[in-house]
């Protein structure tokens, strides 16, 4: 996301008609100096900008350019030079969620809400790790009241999946399966209950496969470094409260009903929720790589269940 000054000593995120970020990771946006070469819609972006902006933008403010007029309009113009003023700063999208990724359910500031009997399954995400361009953070600040709460959002979590996500809500969850969910460079969770969520669990819950980093090997993982931390994965999380010493009514509150049972198994990460950090106990967590020793079923070109040739000969044995 673009940074610029608006004018009023404050900064501003560059957007477009409907808030969308330019694309700055673009090829085509400029050249190797920084001067705008631009394409079909940016030019269409910034000549509504300049000549139509009063007369034609449906979303009024929400349509800002105006600190990169000099540098689209002015030949051999560099972005970078210090007059423009541009930042680039990661970690959001366009509305600044807090929650990012493929989810399968995500419940947030939903009160009284309540699920039974959930089936969920097949989730992939293969969207790539984030972008370096910003160095390492673990939060960015946008502008004044637009910002990221790294309780929910560590370092870049596009790359993320959830089979159910709830932050700033409660209600009650029962008898729920989640089964082959899967991020190729980010992290895994089957459930994760974030700050603010108060939630009642009961019933049986199935926590498999689980897989967490799948197209990264262990040597990667260990040098991974912010924004992109190293696969984590989780059967059911409870997230974080930074904020405990000042606002401890945003620490998640999980109650367990009597006839709540989990069982959680074919977790594979390169870090994993540790007791104090999950609901219930969770089987030998193992690092992804060793899916490409085992035989594995194929839907659509992705691995969906893996079993072992041990496995294999044992059934043949029990049969």
């Amino acid at each position: 996301t673009g940074v610029v000054g608006d004018g009023s000593g404050e900064t501003a995120i560059v957007h477009g008609f409907f808030f969308e970020t330019i694309d700055w990771a673009s090829d085509k946006l400029m050249d190797d100096n920084g001067y705008y070469l631009g394409d079909a819609y940016t030019d269409i972006l910034f000549a509504a900008n300049r000549f139509l902006r009063h007369d034609f933008c449906p979303l009024g403010s929400l349509f800002f350019l105006d600190g990169l007029t000099d540098w689209v309009f002015t030949d051999k113009k560099s972005v970078w030079d210090e007059d423009i003023g541009l930042e680039l700063r990661c970690g959001s999208d366009i509305q600044s969620h807090s929650a990012k990724g493929a989810i399968g359910i995500r419940i947030d500031g939903v009160q009284d809400f309540a699920l039974e009997d959930i089936n969920i399954h097949n989730i992939v995400n293969w969207g790539d790790a984030g972008s370096d361009i910003c160095g390492e953070y673990e939060k960015i600040t946008f502008e004044t009241g637009v910002d990221v709460d790294k309780d929910i959002q560590y370092g870049y979590t596009g790359s993320k999946v959830h089979g159910i996500l709830t932050d700033y809500a409660s209600g009650k969850i029962k008898n729920v399966k989640v089964e082959h969910v899967k991020s190729y460079y980010g992290s895994a969770h089957g459930i994760a209950l974030y700050k603010g969520s108060e939630v009642t669990l009961s019933g049986d819950f199935d926590i498999n496969q689980i897989i967490a980093g799948s197209k990264i090997t262990k040597a990667q993982a260990k040098a991974a470094i912010l924004p992109n931390p190293a696969p984590y994965v989780c059967s059911i999380h409870i997230g974080p409260n930074s904020d405990s010493d000042t606002m401890p009514e945003k620490t998640p509150v999980i109650t367990i009903k009597h006839d709540f049972s989990v069982l959680a198994s074919g977790l594979y990460g390169y870090d994993y929720c540790l007791e104090e950090a999950r609901v219930g106990t969770i089987q030998d967590v193992n690092t992804p790589e060793i899916l490409s020793k085992e035989e594995s079923t194929i839907i659509n070109g992705e691995i969906i269940f893996q079993i072992t040739q041990t496995q294999i000969r044992n059934m043949m044995i029990l049969l």
